[in-house]
């Protein structure tokens, strides 16, 4: 979800409910959420990313909230940091691996991706909002293969003020080469408020081949978390505000191409950002309802519901969407950005993060649901 916050105001002109458009491809769930408590305290945990291989998450951190609830403004905003979660210990205790401080330059997080590479690179790319119009991207180098040896050396930072107009996730090529989606295409406030207010499809898909960047994608309605498909030879966005994720063939052989949407997989839910978990489904954190969120980032409610989706496919590529968890009054945890889940068998762990409030949930995942 975007830090930018929504104007006030908001009425049901922002995004028509649509509860009567049946989705074909969603399936009542057997999973079942056990919420652990009591909740991690991570500021702002919009993002979440897994290292499967040494069981360790990466939250990208940034507050925009005060523990009193008020929203700030991006010059208010702290430098953001990057915590680490030992997935194999009962109780998760975050570790700073990297920080604003510590890097010695701006570094407000927002969207990141984890790349781990057949020769054994590995990598995270994180979306860093400088100021309103200056954003880039860090990427680190991941070394280590244990929770106390594990670290982030800073490599370089990706300038591309062209085609970087309003980064909110991305998704990994290799070490060095990344999509991009822009939630807005517009680059002043007044035509983003504007483009917020009617729901105008402006948003881009940018790609960086290492070098330069150019837009491969564009007509989305507020692009948001991504996520690649290697085997099917798919590129998959998010469209918060159609409540959709947007398919693009995808061709391993020609990434810089324009991308043309093939298909699309219609959602209960605004989605924000997407995940794969170990076999191969892909998991989403989202919003119910963008009328209550936008209520929400405009000061007018006090929390938002969130949501919990999974997306499986089967030997036809057909998605296979369900509702895996839903907090309907967001007490639990308010406008939920993220879902990552790790470990395979019955029980597995789910992490929740949130944009605004300063934790994140940990939860017991049951895939056979109750008995």
């Amino acid at each position: 979800m975007t830090a930018n916050r929504f104007p006030a105001g908001t009425k049901d002109r922002w995004h028509r409910e649509r509860a009567n458009v049946a989705y074909k491809h969603l399936a009542a769930s057997t999973m079942r959420v056990i919420v652990r408590d009591p909740p991690i305290e991570i500021p702002g945990p919009e993002d979440i990313v897994i290292d499967h291989s040494a069981s360790i998450a990466l939250v990208a951190s940034q507050q925009r909230m005060l523990a009193s609830g008020k929203f700030l403004d991006p010059h208010e905003m702290p430098g953001g940091s990057v915590f680490g979660l030992d997935l194999n210990t009962e109780l998760l205790v975050p570790r700073l691996l990297v920080d604003q401080a510590s890097l010695g330059f701006p570094f407000h997080p927002h969207g990141c991706s984890f790349f781990a590479g057949k020769n054994g690179e590995r990598r995270l790319m994180v979306i860093s909002h400088r100021s309103k119009s200056d954003h880039v991207v860090e990427i680190f180098d991941v070394v280590g293969e244990t929770f106390d040896t594990f670290r982030l050396n800073h490599l370089h930072t990706v300038v591309d003020a062209d085609h970087l107009i309003s980064p909110n996730d991305l998704v990994a090529l290799d070490g060095e080469r990344f999509y991009a989606a822009n939630d807005h295409g517009a680059r002043s406030q007044l035509l983003r408020s504007l483009e917020d207010l009617s729901g105008l499809p402006l948003s881009t898909v940018s790609f960086w081949d290492g070098s330069r960047g150019h837009t491969v994608a564009s007509g989305i309605a507020f692009a948001n978390g991504m996520a690649l498909d290697r085997a099917r030879g798919r590129l998959y966005v998010a469209a918060t505000r159609s409540k959709k994720i947007s398919v693009y063939a995808w061709d391993a052989q020609d990434p810089a191409k324009w991308l043309v949407e093939s298909d699309s997989i219609h959602l209960p839910g605004c989605p924000d950002n997407l995940e794969w978990d170990e076999e191969g489904n892909l998991w989403i954190g989202a919003d119910p309802s963008f009328v209550q969120l936008a209520l929400y980032v405009a000061g007018l409610h006090k929390q938002a519901p969130s949501q919990v989706l999974c997306v499986s496919f089967d030997q036809q590529h057909e998605p296979r969407v369900e509702e895996v968890w839903r907090d309907e009054t967001g007490d639990t945890i308010s406008a939920s950005s993220v879902a990552a889940v790790h470990g395979k068998g019955r029980v597995r762990r789910l992490l929740i993060g949130q944009p605004f409030g300063n934790f994140l949930r940990d939860c017991e995942l049951d895939m056979l649901g109750p008995p």
